[in-house]
């Protein structure tokens, strides 16, 4: 596949990348182990999988931030 179409391999995952804040190397591997994995269809199903689990983890990484107090203790009530 990397010699029929050079140029839709690399345009993709640009595109991808470019559209949603998602980094090119990630994209250009989600679509290759896609495209590997499941054919053309996991051309586009590859780069999805792998911005879902890194919006998941960007969650998860988020949610584990310590959790600022909003009234000090020793404040006057």
């Amino acid at each position: 596949m990397l010699i029929v179409n050079p140029t839709d391999n690399f345009l993709e995952p640009l595109l991808i990348s470019s559209a949603a804040e998602f980094p090119l190397v990630i994209a250009f591997l989600g679509a290759m182990g896609g495209l590997l994995t499941f054919g053309l269809v996991g051309l586009f199903l590859g780069p999805l999988i792998l911005a879902v689990l890194l919006a998941i983890w960007r969650k998860r990484l988020e949610g584990n931030a310590p959790e600022v107090e909003r009234y000090p203790r020793n404040a006057p009530h």
